[in-house]
């Protein structure tokens, strides 16, 4: 039985970079709230990804479909990632991509509401070289 999360996270990227990301947010939060689904993870889903039963779908706490096709319809395409962010009602948004030199995690914040800015700025503790380079 899952406990409560704290918060949630859209992960807008597919692949290995999305199975990454998860894993570092679930071990990070494993080993600070003592379950590994303490933060929500919402994947992006687009129908190849579901047809090849996707990794980053597997361990996403739930998932919304997304267009197919190139990533300008998905992945790539801010004006839907904000929808389907507003859509899962998330907490913040991970694009896929990240500051160098930083944990997954602490790159989590490309979109943030208050009630996840606790989780983050325990984050940025733990990375405090990474701190100044976040875009927050």
């Amino acid at each position: 039985m899952h406990q409560p999360s704290c918060c949630s996270v859209l992960v807008a990227n597919n692949g290995m970079a999305a199975v990454k990301f998860i894993r570092s947010v679930q071990d990070w939060a494993y080993k600070f709230f003592g379950h590994e689904h303490a933060v929500a993870i919402v994947a992006m889903a687009t129908p190849e990804d579901m047809r090849v039963d996707a990794e980053h779908i597997k361990m996403a706490d739930q998932f919304v479909e997304v267009p197919g096709g190139s990533n300008n319809n998905n992945y790539a395409n801010v004006r839907l990632i904000v929808q389907t962010a507003e859509k899962a009602n998330v907490d913040a948004v991970w694009p896929g991509w990240s500051v160098p030199n930083c944990s997954a995690a602490v790159s989590v914040c490309a979109a943030i509401t208050p009630r996840c800015h606790h989780l983050l700025t325990l984050l940025k503790r733990q990375s405090v070289d990474c701190a100044e380079k976040t875009v927050c």
